[in-house]
């Protein structure tokens, strides 16, 4: 009787345990998303406060959530990072569709150089200005996104420094 209830008292505890870890989880998860939830409510501000109309800020918000979610698990950044990349995208000055043609050659650069997401976005985004490439169409916007990326990704790779050094 003193060992079976021995095994039950352990059993209790480690379930115990368990639903206390499993309720934490749970917080820390809610917390996750309503902190990502305001990015996006405060990403959407910044365009209509610039002056985008409603109705092309709630597609182009719909689309950054929707690849933020895709691009997480493609290159392994968390979601509220890459919602916080397009926050600083817009604070820049892009538009969303210019934030959105962007967001992919930040990421793939990021990780084929192993740089720092931030720092990436940072260098790449102050290149584009800096050469004037910056463009309002989408397609463009991708094209050349994609071309400094990889030229400072190469350069950084060639020469053993970082995006960080290169900017």
């Amino acid at each position: 009787v003193k060992t079976s209830f021995a095994s039950m008292k352990a059993s209790a505890t480690t379930a115990g345990l368990a639903v206390g870890v499993l309720g934490a989880n749970l917080i820390k998860g809610a917390k996750m998303a309503s902190s990502l939830q305001n990015t996006y409510v405060e990403n959407s501000n910044l365009m209509s406060t610039a002056g985008e109309k409603q109705a092309e800020v709630q597609k182009n918000v719909n689309k950054m959530q929707a690849d933020g979610k895709k691009y997480s698990v493609e290159y392994g950044e968390s979601q509220q990072n890459i919602a916080k990349g397009y926050q600083e995208l817009i604070k820049r000055g892009y538009t969303s569709t210019q934030a959105l043609g962007s967001m992919k050659s930040i990421l793939q650069a990021s990780k084929a150089s192993g740089d720092d997401f931030d720092d990436t976005m940072k260098v790449t985004t102050s290149t584009l200005e800096a050469f004037g490439m910056k463009s309002n169409n989408t397609a463009t916007q991708m094209k050349n996104t994609s071309k400094v990326a990889n030229a400072l990704a190469m350069a950084a790779d060639a020469t053993s420094t970082n995006f960080t050094d290169l900017g």
